[in-house]
Order: C-alpha cells, then sequence, then structure tokens
C-alpha cells in the first residue's frame, strides 16, 4: 500500500505550505483537493499546478463524503491538499479512519487553522473561550444552538468565536453584516438581552491574505459590519481581562474603557 498525504495549505495561499509539503506534492501520482469544507481561491491552486507540475483534481462534497473517491487510489501515492489545516473538519477525520481501515497509510503535514490564527489575532486570551459555533442562512438550517451557545458562553464570561456559512455549490458566502443580524433576529425570538449592546464584536475577513481586515465594534454598532468582506470570522467578547482590553483599544482601535 502507498501512502497518502493530506496537506494542510494553512492561511493566505499555497506559498505558504513548507517545504517539504512542496516536495511531497512534485512526487506524488496524484494530488487532490477539497474544495469544499472552506474557502479557497482556485486561481491561486492554479497557480500551484504550474509549481508542481501536475494537474489538481478538485473534489466535490460527494466525492468524499458519499465516495470517497480516494479509496480507488490505495496502489497508489496520493495527496489530499486541505484548507487550513488537516482535521479541524470532522470530513477528514472520517476520510483518514476509512482509508487506514482499508489498509492504506496516512501522514499528515499540518499548516495554520482559521481557528487559531483567529484567536491569536483577536488579542483575547485563548483559554477563555467557550464551544465554537456556526451562523448559517435560516433557510438552510436553524442557528438557535448557535444563539444558545453564545448566550451560555457569556453568562460564563467566555467569549465566542463564530465560522460563517460556505456553500461551495451554490459559491456563496456570508458576510458579517449577514451574521449579526441573524444573531439580532434569533436574540429577538428568545426575547434575551444577550449580546448586550456594549459586547464587543472582533471582525476578521481574509485572515491571512494581503487584503485581511480585522477590528472591533460594539454590538450596537452592528451596521458598521458591512464595511468587512468575506470569508470571515467573528468574535463575541464575554468578560474582558484588562489586558485584553488595553490590545483591543490600541490594536484593533476601539474606544474602551
Amino acid at each position: 500500500m502507498m501512502t497518502l498525504y493530506i496537506i494542510g495549505l494553512g492561511l493566505g495561499g499555497w506559498k505558504n505550505i513548507s517545504l517539504s509539503a512542496l516536495n511531497i506534492l512534485r512526487k506524488c501520482e496524484y494530488v487532490f483537493l477539497d474544495a469544499y469544507t472552506s474557502y479557497i481561491e482556485i486561481n491561486d491552486i492554479r497557480s500551484l499546478e504550474k509549481e508542481i507540475h501536475k494537474e489538481i483534481i478538485i473534489l466535490s462534497r460527494e466525492d468524499i463524503e458519499e465516495k470517497n473517491i480516494l479509496l480507488d487510489y490505495l496502489d497508489r501515492k496520493i495527496a489530499l491538499l486541505v484548507p487550513g489545516d488537516p482535521f479541524m473538519a470532522t470530513t477528514h477525520q472520517s476520510l483518514a479512519k476509512e482509508y487506514i481501515e482499508k489498509g492504506g497509510n496516512i501522514k499528515v503535514l499540518h499548516g495554520p487553522s482559521i481557528i487559531c490564527a483567529a484567536m491569536g489575532s483577536s488579542g483575547l486570551h485563548s483559554y477563555k473561550f467557550g464551544p465554537i459555533s456556526t451562523i448559517v442562512r435560516p433557510e438552510k438550517a436553524p442557528s438557535d444552538s448557535a444563539y444558545k451557545n453564545i448566550v451560555d458562553n457569556i453568562q460564563r464570561g467566555l467569549h465566542t468565536l463564530l465560522l460563517l456559512e460556505y456553500d461551495a455549490q451554490e459559491n456563496y458566502l456570508m458576510t458579517p453584516f449577514e451574521a449579526l443580524n441573524i444573531i439580532e433576529n434569533l436574540k429577538n425570538k428568545y426575547n434575551k438581552n444577550i449580546p448586550r449592546d456594549d459586547n464587543i464584536v472582533i471582525i476578521m475577513s481574509n485572515l491571512g491574505y494581503e487584503n485581511q481586515k480585522i477590528g472591533a465594534i460594539y454590538y450596537k454598532d452592528k451596521i458598521k459590519a458591512k464595511e468587512y468582506g468575506a470569508p470571515a470570522i467573528l468574535i463575541i467578547t464575554g468578560k474582558l481581562h484588562f489586558t485584553e482590553k488595553e490590545y483591543i483599544k490600541e490594536v484593533h482601535k476601539l474606544d474602551i474603557t
């Protein structure tokens, strides 16, 4: 049996991957790309094809989750490129488990995760984050559990990192403003004053790329979220330590006492 290399592309494009990962890609017979669990610039991938001198085969959700076509290449040396860090998506864990059960070998090359990068760039203490949630369009799935998680985290003084919906098939990326409107509607539905007007929301768009934008607003000023594009991540803060307040004030340029 040959080896499946699961390689994290990290953030900011393929030029940030390690030299060892690049060498492996050049030696693999086939290279695949998961382009649906997280947003990725396809033009950037086309640039990588020129660097490794081979086509990168783009896989859909059906290719990975239903068919797992990588099992057809158990006797080949292949690589699967994934956005961010491998195994942050449970899809990749299931894929690896099935591949090993069929007798294949797995080698993982990690890349920076959007979650770790967002926590670090926020200036907030990583141990003060509660469970992570995802906000999706109401017509696709309810975000009630995500809202309840926000409420629970704030009541416990914890910060909430929110991933925003990405639909590869529809080429859809949720904007920060849209996400905050969904949260506001859920706030009204449950008749709760959480998030409060004075809760701080840290917004990060295009994190890791040259055009990244990071800033902080008060929840009451959510109209300002229109200034941020997608893909993006939101962090709704809980109880702030004085060093967190200083970072938000000095780095994110929010007037905070």
